[in-house]
């Protein structure tokens, strides 16, 4: 007997939990990545402006997908020091979904 130690079945299905989290967290961010700008500048309601943005999310799918892996890494690199990394990364996260509003809804 192993006495404390996982078997290798446990370790698999963490993982197989933690992809199908991630699977249905993506559909999620995507409902909700531009939905303020959305509101607050064209006037939309909640609803309508979840659609809208799960639809400019869908049209740009692989950067989106992308700039999401990026910003994992820099999320974790920005926990590392204390926290303190997020006092960069949050205005620069601001700034680049702002940006990505205007290239997506305004172009």
């Amino acid at each position: 007997a192993h006495s404390g130690s996982a078997s290798p079945a446990v370790g698999v299905s963490l993982l197989l939990a933690a992809l199908i989290v991630l699977a249905l967290m993506v559909p999620l961010a995507m409902a909700v990545w531009f939905t303020a700008p959305l509101i607050l500048f064209h006037g939309q309601d909640a609803v309508e402006a979840m659609k809208g943005s799960f639809a400019g999310c869908l049209r740009n799918i692989v950067p989106f997908l992308v700039y999401g892996v990026i910003g994992m890494m820099f999320a974790i690199l920005a926990c590392i020091p204390l926290m303190l990394g997020w006092l960069v990364l949050g205005p620069v996260i601001a700034a680049s979904v702002y940006t990505a509003y205007r290239d997506i809804y305004l172009s």
